[in-house]
């Protein structure tokens, strides 16, 4: 039951990115805010924890505390970008530079590069067996593909940028696979 109603999260995430997914790459304006985002730290992002939770019978402490504790506990030479501030302050700081700087491209890969290094220091093993809930990220540091790109996406869209969750179905030699990938997409 817990795959079935992952598969309809999974197809919901990857229905709410295409239109994030099928912008031109470097496009000369920024698309329109998209209607369909779950910022980290938004009531449609804690709508994701809430039905993990449920799904796993999980109790266990805001998912945002957890994080945001992990964050401060994680090796700070692997969060380039850390500068002793919370996670959610520096995402705002971040939005506010990538609103008025000039050098928007380079400041989103940084952003983009940031956050990987984010999710890789406070949820560091990858597990196919239990890695796509909440609470596993939690309890015992895993992630996989799905809750990796809803991370990612979820804290690009907090500091500011249009981002989502796509299905990868094709090795970089343009070979199809049956196994499919989610990544996040900016």
């Amino acid at each position: 039951m817990m795959m079935k109603r992952m598969m309809f999260t999974v197809i919901a995430l990857v229905t709410s990115a295409l239109a994030v997914a099928l912008l031109p790459v470097g496009s000369a304006t920024a698309p329109e805010p998209n209607e369909n985002a779950y910022p980290y730290g938004s009531a449609t992002f804690a709508e994701f924890v809430l039905d993990s939770n449920r799904e796993t019978g999980a109790r266990t402490e805001p998912f945002a505390e957890w994080l945001e504790r992990a964050y401060r506990l994680s090796d700070n030479t692997a969060l380039a970008g850390y500068d002793g501030r919370g996670l959610m302050a520096t995402l705002a700081s971040r939005s506010r530079m990538l609103r008025s700087t000039s050098g928007r491209t380079q400041m989103e890969i940084g952003t983009a590069v940031w956050v990987w290094r984010i999710i890789k220091a406070t949820i560091p093993r990858f597990s196919l067996d239990r890695g796509y809930e909440f609470v596993y990220a939690e309890r015992f540091g895993e992630r996989q593909c799905l809750l990796q790109s809803v991370m990612i996406a979820g804290l690009l869209q907090a500091a500011g940028l249009d981002a989502g969750v796509v299905m990868v179905w094709k090795n970089e030699a343009g070979q199809v696979s049956n196994n499919g990938h989610a990544v996040a997409r900016s």
